[in-house]
């Protein structure tokens, strides 16, 4: 079954911003996530993580 150009060509395209999406909310959220715990007691973080 051969893709025709017309079809894949407006799909692709999509596909890119759909991946730069996802890219920049896992980028953000990383950041929010880092921030939070640099500015609060990391060490009461981490004794929460040591339960698991």
């Amino acid at each position: 079954m051969a893709s025709d150009t017309k079809e894949g060509g407006m799909i692709e395209p999509f596909i890119y911003v759909a991946y730069l999406t996802l890219l920049i909310a896992i980028v953000l959220v990383l950041i929010y996530t880092l921030k939070n715990l640099a500015s609060k007691d990391l060490k009461k973080h981490l004794s929460v993580l040591e339960r698991f």
